[in-house]
């Protein structure tokens, strides 16, 4: 993994998911339903934002990580292998908060919702920058293990070769 696509692609994964909070928090109606009303200054809210930005650094790295890992994958693929590690975390840690603290289950539905979409587009992002910076050669397998088929040599005299033993 070359420095060029870790910086470049934490940078657009966290941004990505950034965009993502900043419209699910401020343009969209869900959460307001759900959280009680947060008066915040301008200052407390810089510091909010700051924060968060950092948060999602942190998490695209993570992503990035493990999506570099794949063997060739389509941004679509890196975005549904994204999301469901969102699905998988949000249903663990947030079921466990309605299991043990009694949340609300339109909160958790909303919440799972919320990170699982934020997490596909960031994988999404990931995934182009994956393709275009990973130094992978381009080939027309999209995955697994491939042998040249000159490599392969048919034992002969086995019940699949096709010849007698």
């Amino acid at each position: 993994m070359n420095a060029k696509l870790v910086i470049l692609g934490t940078i657009a994964g966290a941004l990505t998911l950034f965009a993502w909070e900043t419209l699910s928090h401020t343009a969209l109606p869900w959460h307001a339903s759900l959280a009680p009303e947060m008066r915040r200054s301008a200052t407390l809210l810089g510091v909010v934002l700051g924060r968060q930005l950092v948060l999602d650094l942190v998490a695209a790295f993570m992503v990035l990580i493990v999506l570099v890992r794949l063997p060739r994958v389509s941004p679509f693929q890196c975005a549904m292998v994204a999301a469901l590690m969102a699905l998988a975390v949000s249903a663990s840690v947030l079921v466990s908060d309605w299991n043990w603290y009694g949340s609300g289950t339109t909160w958790i539905l909303v919440r799972t919702l919320d990170r699982s979409i934020g997490y596909g587009l960031m994988g999404l992002a990931l995934g182009a920058v994956i393709n275009r910076f990973s130094g992978r050669a381009r080939t027309d397998e999209w995955g697994g293990v491939g042998a040249p088929a000159s490599a392969y040599q048919p034992n002969v005299g086995s019940p699949f070769s096709g010849t007698p033993r």
